[in-house]
């Protein structure tokens, strides 16, 4: 009888667990592809910042290089599988942004 019941509570652990992961994962994904939607042409790096700091989820890096600077955004939620890459022209003016 003890058995039993820790196999099912043992179980329904391990389920609620993938679910609250499936979630976060989920969070994550709609989090950077929304956000990196909203960064067209002309965006300015504080804003794209700005907007960067609103999410719960997410982690930045910026990049300079010696002709533009980019932006990597991801989330240790999902492991860095989806990635947004937003690069900017010397003034800090976004010149596109996508979705890895």
């Amino acid at each position: 009888m003890k058995r039993r019941l820790l196999f099912a509570s043992t179980g329904t652990g391990v389920l609620v667990a993938v679910i609250v992961f499936g979630f976060m994962w989920n969070e994550a994904r709609k989090e950077i592809v929304f956000l990196c939607s909203n960064f067209g042409p002309g965006v300015t790096e504080q804003s794209v910042v700005t907007q960067l700091d609103t999410g719960n989820f997410l982690r930045y890096e910026r990049e300079t290089l010696s002709t533009t600077n980019r932006i990597y955004v991801d989330s240790a939620y999902n492991f860095g599988q989806y990635r947004c890459v937003i690069e900017l022209d010397q003034n800090l003016i976004v010149i596109g942004a996508n979705t890895d």
